[in-house]
């Protein structure tokens, strides 16, 4: 019995054992999980199911295209099935959907597709429902919302309902509206001026528009065209024949008139009449143009308080023949108006003959002797030492009450500054120093009157003047913007007694600026020659020197040869001889020069008769000139009987046998004066004397 209940137990259990075989073998065979799994990743997985596999798509926006999304026939993962059996697998087939598009940019659509696969193609329409450059249609009549496979080209149509406007530049209205007819344009034609363009071309497009500019089809433009009426040119300048020749051709008549004009040139175009003006449109054809030549008359100015100077400016630049004549009366100022002949004033048209003006004149004016200045101090630069000299020659004193002095700026017709001299009198053969109040103390302690209006440089006028405003002395005319007498001291030459009304710089001699120890003391004498002054340094040295020498030999006027007196060698003869600075005489040779013998002759004679000679050079002018001569100074003794010693060169020009050639560039000073300041008033002796090649 125990037997078989075992062998029943174990029957069982086989069983057991071979049924929980076979449900293992069954359960390998249940469909898995395919979630997220593509069709290849699928067939992978189940290749060794002993199913046939079917794979179907459809539409599942919840799942990406190409993934798993069900079982067929109802399955489910974990379901099983028997061998052999078709098991149908449903994959993920979505497809994109055309998005609304209205209103939407060609860079709008393209934002709205960049994460799409989709091919974008842009075409371009007429749709007049639709602006340009906006959403028109899809192609392919596909609509909103309908789908397109990923990957497909989908062509999107954008309105363009812009039309190019012609370019018309240079085209006249014919030509134009021969293209404006080309196009769905509305236009309208207008005319205008415009005369920076030829009459009848094409002028603008309204609003700013521009040719080659795209705008809405069909738009309504207006198109401008030039229509240029006749101008009146500028006739200024032009007499009747010119004006006849240049309005010729204008498409209007014309007729002149005559009328007085002084603000034209005599017999020249004058204005249009009834108010036109040049460059005025005519649009009236049939109008006619008076045009006015302007005739000259001249009329007799005003001259009340003007002086002669001033008068004959003014008269001259009228073109009135006129002659001076004087008053005589000491109360009016001299050289003043005091009108013109009888039977004419200002304001009057001047005659075609000589008009006499009357001018007064002061009878104390031509004394012999008169209150004069004396001196004239311009320091240089803006140091301020400016001041003024007045002597008095006369043989009683003056009261300093009747007169001032009187300055004029920079060629002014116009006083600057006045500056009376106070009260008190200045006595016989005396002096009055006037100095600007900034200026040295060296010359403040020689000032009798320091005030602030002593103002002037090198080009200003300076007059003494007499208590009815008559100037007796004067520095410059009035007017004058000469440079003559600047950043130098002058004193008048001692043979000066009485002022002048007309300027003469001869009367003056030139001292450095820094020479004021005369002032306060007249007259001042000059002597005749530079005064030598011998100069302890060789010829050569660059500071300048002197060397004693003997004569070799006379070339010329202005040229000789020389031994080093010390060593006798032949140092400043043959090629090396000496030319006078600041000379050139007349020549000899080859050809002779009128003054050229005499020249020679004269040098000739006052170095043969000397018993000293030195040479004395200029570094700022050089040691030598061009052919290797030198360049000195001739200083001799033994001179006409005088003593000391003569500069030969100086003589030269003094004598009228050469030009002075001296310029501002030499250094040399003698008596505190440069000595280009002594040959210049060597050369204006020689001239006032008639000497020589002046003569």
């Amino acid at each position: 019995m125990l037997k078989r209940t075992l062998a029943m137990v174990g029957f069982l259990m086989a069983i057991i054992f071979i049924s929980g075989c076979t449900t293992e073998t069954t359960g390998g065979n249940l469909l898995p999980d395919l979630t997220g799994k593509t069709q290849t990743e699928v067939e992978t997985i189940l290749e060794n199911y002993p199913y046939s596999l079917v794979i179907k798509t459809e539409e599942n926006l919840s799942y990406p295209t190409g993934t798993f999304i069900r079982y067929g026939n109802d399955l489910d993962q974990g379901d099983s099935l028997a061998p052999g059996s078709v098991l149908q697998i449903y994959f993920a087939l979505n497809r994109l959907r055309l998005p609304d598009l209205a209103n939407k940019t060609e860079a709008q659509i393209q934002t709205l597709f960049e994460a799409e696969d989709v091919t974008l193609i842009f075409e371009t329409e007429i749709n007049m429902e639709v602006e340009t450059g906006l959403f028109s249609r899809f192609g392919n009549d596909f609509q909103t919302g309908d789908p397109v496979d990923f990957g497909a080209t989908l062509t999107i149509y954008l309105a363009d309902n812009d039309e190019t406007l012609p370019v018309l530049s240079g085209l006249n209205e014919t030509e134009s509206t021969t293209l404006l007819e080309a196009t769905t344009f509305e236009y309208t034609i207008v005319f205008e001026e415009d005369l920076a363009k030829d009459n009848g071309l094409f002028s603008r497009y309204a609003n700013d528009l521009q040719g080659g500019q795209k705008i809405r089809r069909e738009s309504e433009i207006t198109v401008y065209f030039v229509l240029n009426y006749p101008r009146l040119p500028d006739l200024s300048g032009m007499d009747m024949s010119e004006i006849s020749l240049l309005m010729r051709d204008q498409p209007f008549s014309f007729q002149f008139k005559d009328e007085t004009n002084n603000q034209v040139e005599d017999g020249t175009f004058s204005r249009y009449g009834n108010d036109l003006e040049a460059g005025d449109a005519i649009a009236n054809l049939e109008q006619v143009i008076d045009i006015y030549i302007g005739f000259n008359v001249t009329f007799l100015p005003d001259l009340s308080g003007k002086l002669k100077g001033e008068i004959h400016q003014i008269l001259t630049d009228l073109n009135i023949s006129y002659e001076f004549v004087d008053v005589i009366d000491d109360e009016f100022e001299e050289s003043s108006f005091q009108g013109y002949e009888t039977g004419y004033e200002a304001g009057d048209e001047a005659p075609s003959t000589r008009i006499v003006v009357y001018v007064y004149k002061n009878t104390f004016t031509s004394a012999e002797t008169s209150l004069f200045i004396s001196k004239y101090v311009d320091g240089g630069g803006t140091n301020g030492n400016q001041a003024i000299e007045i002597y008095n020659p006369l043989g009683s004193a003056i009261n300093l009450a009747d007169y001032h002095l009187a300055i004029y700026a920079n060629g002014s017709w116009d006083e600057s500054y006045l500056i009376p001299l106070g009260t008190g009198e200045l006595a016989s053969k005396a002096t009055f120093v006037i100095v600007y109040q900034e200026a040295s103390s060296e010359l403040k302690d020689k000032a009798d009157l320091l005030t602030s209006d002593l103002v002037f440089d090198g080009n200003d006028v300076i007059q003494l003047r007499y208590k009815n405003n008559t100037y007796i002395d004067t520095i410059y005319p009035i007017g004058s913007r000469n440079f003559l007498m600047d950043d130098e001291v002058f004193i008048r030459k001692p043979d000066i007694d009485a002022g002048t009304r007309d300027f003469k710089l001869q009367e003056w001699t030139a001292y450095l600026p820094t020479y004021v120890a005369s002032l306060g003391s007249h007259p001042v004498e000059i002597p005749l020659w530079p005064t030598f002054e011998f100069i302890d340094r060789p010829f050569r040295d660059p500071l300048g020197g002197t060397v004693l020498v003997d004569l070799v030999t006379v070339n010329d006027g202005d040229t000789a040869g020389f031994n080093d007196a010390l060593t006798g060698e032949p140092t400043y003869a043959g090629s090396e001889r000496v030319r006078f600075l600041g000379i050139d005489t007349p020549e000899t040779y080859p050809t002779s020069q009128p003054w050229g013998p005499e020249a020679k002759n004269f040098t000739t004679g006052v170095l043969y008769s000397a018993d000293i000679i030195y040479l004395q050079s200029d570094p700022a002018l050089g040691f030598t000139e061009t052919y290797g001569r030198h360049l000195a100074l001739v200083w001799v003794d033994n001179y006409s009987g005088t003593e000391g010693m003569m500069l030969l060169n100086y003589e030269l020009v003094r004598l009228g046998y050469s030009y002075n050639y001296l310029s501002s560039d030499c250094s040399l000073i003698f008596n505190n004066r440069y000595l280009y300041r002594w040959f210049q008033d060597a050369e204006l002796e020689a001239k006032a004397n008639s000497r020589g090649i002046h003569s």
